[in-house]
């Protein structure tokens, strides 16, 4: 995958999302911190596949406040790089109030339509409800 190929500078973080049928992504020297999220490109409701959660949303948020003062790039990836990861890097771009990029184009939801919905609400929600507005505060939304 291109993620596995990125040669990283040493400022950037990595999110990886693969499901069980994927072994998940091994990365060269040089990343900042790499987080893996296992779950399936789903929008929920399908017996016996993974869903995102809101623990794993927490977890992605945690990741993403202990490596952001120094991250200079957040790279989320998924296998097919269409939905899931889109869905994700959109809210995070939101919640940070900086822009997201697909193949070095600039990508919004309202011109990039493909993205998993569930991630990206899911990941808003656990924003929002955090007690004490702790991730919402760090990225100045409060």
């Amino acid at each position: 995958s291109k993620a596995a190929a990125m040669k990283a500078s040493g400022r950037d973080a990595l999110i990886s999302i693969y499901d069980a049928s994927e072994k998940p992504i091994e990365v060269g020297p040089g990343w900042l911190g790499v987080l893996h999220v296992r779950c399936h490109d789903t929008d929920g409701g399908i017996l016996g596949l993974e869903t995102y959660s809101v623990q794993q949303a927490q977890q992605v948020l945690d990741f993403v406040r202990q490596n952001g003062d120094s991250c200079e790039h957040l790279v989320v990836h998924c296998h097919a790089g269409q939905s899931r990861s889109a869905g994700m890097a959109l809210m995070l771009s939101e919640l940070l109030d900086v822009p997201c990029y697909k193949e070095s184009l600039k990508v919004t939801t309202s011109g990039y339509t493909t993205y998993n919905r569930l991630l990206y609400s899911t990941t808003l929600k656990a924003a929002l409800n955090e007690p004490g507005d702790v991730f919402m505060s760090w990225c100045g939304m409060v």
